[in-house]
């Protein structure tokens, strides 16, 4: 009988132990480069359409920048390629320093001028030989800025257009 109680009493405590819990599994990591288009004809149009994409956030705003381009020295490929972002960022940068320097039109695009007012889009890219696939993942890391300042900006601009344009496009790249 008292071998039962002491096996009773173990499976009791045995009960009351505390079990832990596993981990958490941490989030998935983002995307790796493979899954990212690098075929360069891809990356092109790609790092074109931001330039296109700042064209209508100036266009919109009216404010002025000095377009910064990559110039017609860089080599075909990759630095090519990576000529064409970094002009792309720095132009994002100067409409980004416009837009916060602007006064026009208090009343219309008041905060993202506000916003535009933080801090410069400096991305770390440490020196490493140049592959499309490189580029294609610093592409899709600049454009989600510059596609997020363009897409408030088409926000602010649909809500003040004219009733009778409803129809039309406000943001021809939508």
């Amino acid at each position: 009988m008292r071998m039962i109680g002491l096996a009773a009493a173990a499976l009791l405590l045995a009960s009351c132990a505390t079990v832990e819990a596993p981990a958490p599994s941490p989030s998935p990591p983002p995307a790796p480069a493979a899954d990212l288009d690098a075929d360069p004809l891809n990356l092109q149009i790609e790092i074109g359409r931001y330039s296109a994409l700042l064209g209508q956030v100036v266009e919109h705003t009216g404010v002025a920048y000095e377009h910064k381009g990559a110039g017609d020295t860089v080599p075909e490929g990759p630095p090519a390629l990576m000529a064409e972002l970094a002009a792309a960022v720095a132009d994002y940068n100067a409409v980004r320093a416009a837009l916060c320097a602007s006064r026009n039109g208090a009343a219309t695009y008041a905060a993202i001028r506000a916003a535009s007012c933080n801090a410069q889009f400096r991305p770390a890219w440490p020196a490493a030989p140049l592959t499309h696939a490189l580029v294609a993942q610093r592409s899709h890391e600049a454009g989600q800025p510059i596609i997020g300042l363009w897409s408030d900006v088409c926000d602010e601009a649909r809500r003040l257009q004219p009733k009778a344009q409803q129809d039309e496009p406000v943001c021809p790249m939508e």
